[in-house]
């Protein structure tokens, strides 16, 4: 199965749900704006995805004080069927769809693929609340939305990985998205957002996603000088995050060119 084919069987699953996606982001709320769709594809075709991932040998592992987690950026060195589900993403007319179902008019990019990436969060993995990235060195667009497809058979509640979002860091409760096997997320990234995935606490589970990003040229607002950050789960998690936090601020004191 091509790129086409798979963004027919995405827009087709969109479309059934456009109503109800369109009114979660034409809404007048101060919470992020997400929502998600299940079933995205067909069951068959999610098990192949989710058996052509690459194992952890093939990704890169990232281990901070912040984050724990196997990340891929390099699409095509992969299976065909991971690259093209993630050209299937990107494909004009489901771009199209989205930015009518979220109001978000992102724009065409050059190199798709160098905007979608993979991410697994294996046991005892986490990625703790940050700030995502909000403009691509590359293109000096703005990121925009967000997408999360997972494929990972077998889960349960309890087994962790839950999306977070906070739409700024002085809520204590994030809100949570559940990590569903063949669940499409779909999140808006407003300039005072955080984001976190909480650890995965089942020894057999890996929560695997296909991470799909949108740019726009527009700028969006100025930040605040200094962002509210999440509360950390835990004293040592806050304590982790604060000397990281400290550690980068000196490093890029050092190495930062001076200026007048």
């Amino acid at each position: 199965m091509n790129r086409i084919d798979i963004a027919e069987l995405i827009i087709a699953q969109l479309s059934r749900q456009k109503n109800e996606l369109s009114q979660t982001f034409s809404a007048q709320t101060q919470a992020i704006k997400c929502g998600y769709i299940d079933h995205v594809l067909p069951e068959q075709l999610c098990e192949q995805i989710y058996h052509a991932f690459p194992d952890n040998r093939s990704m890169k592992p990232y281990l901070a004080l912040r984050d724990y987690k196997f990340v891929a950026a390099h699409i095509p060195q992969y299976n065909p069927i991971i690259e093209e589900t993630a050209a299937a993403f990107q494909d004009p007319q489901v771009r199209l769809l989205l930015a009518d179902i979220t109001g978000i008019n992102s724009q065409p990019l050059s190199s798709l693929l160098d905007h979608s990436s993979l991410l697994a969060i294996h046991p005892q993995q986490f990625i703790a609340p940050h700030q995502p990235d909000r403009k691509d060195t590359d293109t000096r667009l703005w990121q925009v939305l967000e997408l999360h497809y997972f494929v990972s058979p077998d889960w349960q509640a309890e087994h962790g990985g839950y999306l977070e979002y906070w739409q700024d860091g002085s809520a204590n409760h994030p809100q949570h998205i559940e990590p569903r096997h063949n669940r499409l997320v779909l999140s808006t990234t407003p300039l005072n957002s955080w984001q976190s995935i909480s650890p995965v606490h089942h020894d057999s589970y890996a929560s695997c996603h296909l991470v799909s990003r949108y740019y726009q040229d527009t700028p969006i607002l100025s930040a605040p000088t200094t962002l509210p950050k999440p509360r950390s789960r835990t004293p040592l998690h806050h304590l982790a995050s604060s000397a990281a936090g400290g550690i980068g601020k000196n490093l890029r004191k050092i190495f930062s060119p001076a200026t007048k």
